[in-house]
């Protein structure tokens, strides 16, 4: 274990998270609608109507959110910004194939899920007993997606 010297940043931040986070009904519902949210977050900013002048760059506004964001998770980690914006560019992937082949509009359909999803937060934080981590600190909303992936990759023998 490291010290409080040498530990990182994002290793901090994601402890802080972990212990946010214990009850396992709740873990599991953070695991699935965290990055969801994520997903969501992203196809509403890219369905915000947007100027002549942007409409040639992939995603609108998308943009002018993932640079700021980028920089923050690469300045805590350069793998947890490289998670990111790989799964970030998953989401505009997904985001594509809903435009080709769902006739509902994206923005319904992550308004929807944003609002179910919260929801869905709500209930695992009553269950664990805890107030949710970003109500102590906003850049938790950044985090969790991270706590996220940290898990998953862990559990293929990899880490941030």
């Amino acid at each position: 274990m490291s010290s409080p010297q040498t530990e990182r940043r994002i290793d901090r931040l994601l402890a802080e998270y972990e212990r946010d986070h214990r009850d396992p009904t709740n873990r599991r519902l953070h695991y699935l609608a965290v990055p969801l949210i994520f997903f969501c977050v992203v196809a509403l900013v890219t369905e915000l109507p947007v100027p002549d002048a942007l409409k040639r760059l992939p995603g609108g506004w998308l943009l002018f959110a993932a640079i700021p964001a980028a920089i923050y998770y690469f300045r805590r980690s350069v793998s947890a910004g490289l998670v990111m914006v790989v799964f970030t560019l998953l989401c505009l992937g997904v985001i594509e194939l809903l435009h080709a082949y769902v006739p509902v509009p994206v923005w319904l359909i992550a308004l929807g899920l944003f609002v179910i999803l919260w929801v869905v937060q709500y209930v695992g934080h009553k269950i664990e007993g805890r107030r949710p981590s970003f109500f102590k600190d906003a850049q938790f909303l950044l985090i969790g997606p991270v706590w996220v992936f940290d898990k998953l990759l862990r559990s293929f023998g990899f880490r941030y």
